[in-house]
C-alpha cells in the first residue's frame, strides 16, 4: 500500500458511508433555501468534510474524484519529505478531533461514520510506520496509470475551456512528482525496500506502453479529438 492509499482511504470510506448509507431512523434534517435544498450536517459529517478539504490541499491529485474544481489545476507532490510529515500530522490531528467529539446526539448514521473514520485514521497512522513512500507504485496501483486515466478524460472532466487549461497546468506538476518518486525509490534501493524483480519488469512494460511514436495514438490526445461543441 503506498502513501496516497494510506491518506485517501479514510476519505473514501467515510464518503461511502456518508453518501450511500440509508438510515431508517434519524434521517438528517432537510433545510430549504431559495436556490437549493441542503442537508443539515452533523458534527461528524462536518469533520469528515474538513478532512477531505485539508487532504486535498496536501494532495490535490484526487480532486476530480470529489468534483472539487478549485484543485483541478494542481497535481500535488505527496512523496516530498515535508509533505509526508504534514500528512502524518494531519492524520494525528484529526484522530484527536474525532475523539474530542461528543457522541451524545449521534444517530445510527453518525455512529457508523464515526467507527469507519476512526478505523481508517488508525490504519493510516500504522501506515506511516513503514517506508511505503519508497515504493510509490506497483503493477496494480500506479499514479502513472491514474494520471493517464485523467488525461484521456476517463477521470477528469474535459467539458469547458477552463477544464482544458486546468489540466495543462496540472500536467506540469507530473514532472515534480516523478522526480520525488525517483528520489524515494533510490532511497528504497539503498535500504533494500523495492518491488521484486518480476513485478518491476511488469511495471516497466506498463510504462513503456504509454510511450507512442504517433501522438494521435496517445491517451492524452483523446480530449483533443473530443472537444465539446461549445469550444
Amino acid at each position: 500500500m503506498k502513501l496516497i492509499q494510506v491518506l485517501i482511504f479514510p476519505i473514501m470510506s467515510s464518503m461511502i458511508i456518508l453518501s450511500c448509507a440509508t438510515p431508517k431512523t434519524d434521517v438528517p434534517k432537510i433545510v430549504t433555501g431559495e436556490k437549493k435544498l441542503e442537508v443539515a450536517k452533523s458534527a461528524i459529517v462536518r469533520l469528515t468534510d474538513e478532512y477531505v478539504q485539508e487532504t486535498l490541499t496536501l494532495d490535490p491529485f484526487w480532486a476530480p474524484t470529489f468534483g472539487d474544481e478549485k484543485f483541478y489545476s494542481e497535481f500535488g507532490d505527496p512523496l516530498a519529505e515535508e509533505n509526508i510529515a504534514k500528512s502524518k500530522a494531519l492524520v494525528d490531528a484529526y484522530l484527536k478531533k474525532l475523539h474530542a467529539l461528543s457522541k451524545k446526539d449521534f444517530n445510527e448514521y453518525d455512529k457508523d461514520t464515526y467507527k469507519i473514520f476512526e478505523s481508517d485514521l488508525k490504519t493510516a497512522q500504522l501506515g506511516f510506520k513503514f517506508p511505503i513512500e519508497q515504493m510509490p507504485f506497483n503493477q496494480m496501483d500506479s499514479r502513472f496509470r491514474d494520471f493517464v486515466k485523467q488525461g484521456n478524460g476517463e477521470r477528469f472532466p474535459f467539458k469547458t475551456v477552463r477544464n482544458y487549461e486546468d489540466f495543462l497546468k496540472r500536467a506540469t506538476g507530473f514532472k515534480v512528482w516523478a522526480e520525488s518518486a525517483k528520489k524515494q525509490m533510490r532511497k528504497g534501493m539503498s535500504q533494500g525496500v523495492t518491488l521484486n524483480r518480476e513485478i518491476a519488469k511488469t511495471v516497466a512494460k506498463q510504462l513503456d506502453d504509454y510511450v507512442v511514436s504517433d501522438v494521435t495514438k496517445s491517451d492524452f490526445y483523446k480530449p483533443i479529438m473530443n472537444f465539446p461543441k461549445e469550444i
